[in-house]
């Protein structure tokens, strides 16, 4: 992808929008000319896309199942854990990587990933200062480790 390229023709978009906003449908459409630098960026093939589409909804769908707990609220029946993305992915049932040890460390690296991310996309709010604050807490007693970086953490959000 060529940042620069895509962001123009997306600003050519948001700009021909009647209320300035960048809307999915529209990129599409301006994606569909073969000149567009917005064009390489999706799947033409109808076969190929709808395979990938119906592969997203069974992520939507399995992330919407909830485990009810009479003790306190739901939780995700399935989660993705990152050793698991290595291959081909897949989702392991939450309560049985909560009491595995080396599980529920990859699950606990992720959420740190995932708050570091979090932090780092909406520090430029201080309502949300106490936020931060608790997970720098957090980071201290979990334990930051070099690899849990916000760049890392940011740049894997960003892919």
């Amino acid at each position: 992808m060529k940042q620069p390229e895509v962001f123009s023709a997306l600003e050519a978009v948001r700009g021909a929008n009647p209320d300035g906003l960048l809307v999915p449908e529209e990129v599409v459409l301006a994606a569909r000319e073969p000149e567009s630098p917005l064009h390489d960026e999706f799947e033409w093939d109808d076969g190929v896309a709808s395979h990938k589409y119906r592969l997203w909804e069974a992520r939507k769908l399995i992330a919407r199942v909830m485990i009810e707990r009479p003790d306190r609220a739901g939780m995700p029946a399935y989660v993705s854990v990152s050793i698991d993305r290595i291959d081909r992915g897949g989702y392991r049932r939450t309560d049985l990587v909560m009491s595995d040890e080396g599980l529920r460390e990859a699950m606990l690296k992720t959420a740190m990933q995932e708050l570091r991310a979090f932090r780092a996309r909406y520090s430029r709010f201080v309502e949300l200062s106490k936020i931060f604050v608790a997970i720098a807490e957090v980071e201290d007693q979990v334990g930051a480790s070099p690899e849990n970086s916000d760049s890392q953490a940011v740049s894997a959000q960003s892919e």
